[in-house]
């Protein structure tokens, strides 16, 4: 930049290999506009726009491709010449090079900008994070012009539900090898539910990601797929969750692309979710700082309470501060069993529908009951169901006895 601005002159020899001193400003704007093509639009800018009247006017009537290279600039000048440069000139962006993280993530999180960008031919984005590319594949149907993309990550994680196309291992591998070519991690989980007539479509499917690309890259998945009467539960996913945080604890696979996931992805892991009983009971593995947990069933299944102490051998019991219970068939009488085992819940959210069978006077009296009266930590209690004022009561003095 500082050898740009000294240049004041520009020295041209002829065929004699004599030398001619040509100042730059008296070029004519032709060979001055074919200077510009070959600079950062950036720079012209810095440059030019305040050097004077006549090189102002030549920008702002300017309707040369403009090249916009985004690779290292500060959050305070992005936002300068986002302002004065990128939209006044979206319609004339021919190139577009992002790689600051913050700059993709103000550009793709701007009202569609790239859609707007109706001239652009080549887009290089360095770091995108995967809670834009939904949206942003979605505007690059708006680009008519658009002959090069490349998008530079290492890391995917897709969570989505609905859309069968994101089971289309063929569509993948190609948007993968043309524009994720350094694509390291690819980690998806798809949920869908379906006719239960029509379940015989998706094992197809899955079977295409068993492919040598897949191998290759020691990308590996599985799936299941739970009937429940008329409907069917499809699950798709990722078997190794790259240091996940949510990790589900679902039915057995029905078919898996390698072995079981390994112990080390368990330690990343803070949020656990059980969704099956079987699951629990035969789950090996450990999840040494796990400290929220969620229960989750269909509500018409039968009553799934599992004892505390296979809990704590897939997770240490006393360390969980978050408790969630949603759609599961527990007795009020359970969950409190349940937190005599954990002493350091400090947020209790449960949905139990059972709740007004129940006869409160006799839980009050249990000894259970007492014991977590005096000693639990819960300072925050979500109730999402209809119960009565007394459940209401009964939670209430159960606080003020602990406190």
């Amino acid at each position: 930049m500082e050898q740009i601005n000294n240049i004041s002159q520009v020295t041209a020899f002829d065929s004699n290999s004599l030398s001619t001193i040509v100042y730059f400003e008296d070029l004519s704007n032709e060979v001055i506009y074919e200077i510009f093509e070959y600079l950062n639009f950036f720079h012209i800018y810095e440059i030019f726009f305040n050097l004077n009247t006549r090189f102002r006017n030549l920008l702002i009537s300017s309707t040369l491709p403009i090249k916009i290279n985004l690779s290292s600039l500060s959050k305070s000048n992005f936002e300068y010449y986002y302002r004065n440069m990128i939209i006044p000139y979206q319609h004339q962006i021919q190139s577009l090079y992002l790689s600051n993280l913050f700059i993709v993530d103000l550009f793709l999180s701007s009202f569609s900008l790239i859609s707007k960008l109706i001239q652009l031919q080549i887009l290089i984005i360095d770091k995108i994070q995967s809670k834009y590319l939904d949206n942003f594949l979605n505007d690059l149907f708006f680009l008519p012009h658009l002959s090069s993309l490349v998008l530079i990550f290492q890391i995917l994680y897709i969570l989505t539900h609905g859309d069968i196309a994101y089971l289309v291992a063929n569509r993948w591998q190609f948007l993968i090898l043309s524009h994720m070519p350094y694509l390291r991690i690819f980690d998806i989980q798809h949920r869908v539910i379906i006719n239960a007539t029509d379940r015989e479509i998706y094992p197809d499917l899955f079977d295409q990601f068993e492919s040598l690309f897949c191998f290759e890259r020691h990308w590996f998945f599985a799936y299941h797929i739970h009937e429940t009467g008329v409907t069917a539960d499809v699950f798709f996913y990722s078997t190794d969750p790259y240091r996940r945080r949510h990790f589900i604890l679902a039915i057995e696979p029905t078919k898996r692309s390698a072995p079981h996931t390994k112990q080390r992805y368990m330690n990343s892991v803070h949020h656990l979710e059980f969704q099956h009983k079987n699951r629990i009971i035969n789950w090996t593995n450990y999840f040494s700082n796990v400290t929220q947990l969620t229960f989750k069933c269909n509500p018409l299944q039968e009553n799934e309470y599992v004892l505390p102490i296979i809990f704590n051998r897939i997770f240490p019991l006393k360390q969980i501060t978050k408790l969630e219970i949603i759609w599961f068939n527990l007795d009020l009488k359970d969950v409190i069993e349940l937190l005599t085992f954990m002493p350091n819940i400090h947020m209790l959210r449960f949905n139990l529908p059972i709740l007004e069978k129940i006869d409160l006077n006799l839980i009050q009296q249990s000894e259970s009951f007492q014991m977590v009266s005096t000693t639990n930590k819960i300072k925050d209690v979500s109730i999402g169901f209809q119960c009565t004022f007394e459940l209401i009561e009964l939670l209430v003095k159960n606080q003020s006895n602990s406190t």
